[in-house]
């Protein structure tokens, strides 16, 4: 069994333009003596890795690079081209959480193996109740969760799904959405809300 740490770094973003160059050099160095593998379509990017990491690096054809392109089979390609083994576990690292340190990574997967994982996301505290969310018709509004609760302390707990770190299980990688999640799925509690960047206005000061 091997763990293979996969980072995407696709080149468009429509939020903030070209942020995965921006983000990349944000890695934590320790990393380097790893097993990583760069997914990505951007040769910027690829330059950059062999400048500062020597990171293996995927050239990723253009059908998985697009806005609608879910992790999911962004992983399988990976799979399939390194030929990666059925007990072989993914660690994916998204580049939008410049917070993210070594020591992090390192915490989550020892929890991912105490509890006999085979696939993880992380969880993070909402900052509203989805009991208290509408979508929005107009002049009116409908409930995104159906139910006649009027005391906040009768709702059930919730939390907000984080792919601060998300970990798959080769084997296990088919019977997860295009959100690494299912039923079996664990979740790390963050504690906290973590930085994720979208927009220049999300980067840490």
């Amino acid at each position: 069994m091997s763990t293979y740490y996969i980072i995407p770094a696709r080149k468009n973003s429509k939020g903030f333009r070209f942020k995965n160059r921006f983000l990349f050099e944000k890695l934590p160095r320790e990393l380097m003596n790893e097993n990583v593998i760069v997914t990505s379509d951007d040769d910027v990017i690829e330059q950059m890795n062999d400048q500062m990491y020597n990171f293996n690096f995927l050239k990723r054809p253009d059908d998985l690079a697009e806005d609608t392109t879910s992790i999911k089979p962004v992983l399988e390609h990976v799979v399939s081209q390194y030929k990666l083994k059925p007990e072989d576990d993914l660690v994916v690292l998204y580049l939008t959480y410049p917070e993210r340190t070594y020591d992090d990574i390192k915490q989550i997967i020892s929890f991912y193996k105490k509890h006999n994982g085979k696939s993880l996301l992380c969880k993070e505290p909402l900052d509203q109740h989805p009991y208290l969310c509408f979508y929005d018709k107009g002049l009116y509004g409908e409930r995104i969760v159906n139910h006649n609760m009027y005391r906040r302390q009768d709702y059930p707990e919730c939390f907000f799904g984080s792919h601060y770190v998300a970990i798959v299980n080769v084997e296990f990688l088919t019977s997860v959405d295009f959100n690494l999640h299912n039923k079996e799925t664990l979740f790390y509690n963050l504690g906290e809300h973590k930085i994720d960047v979208d927009n220049k206005s999300d980067l840490p000061s």
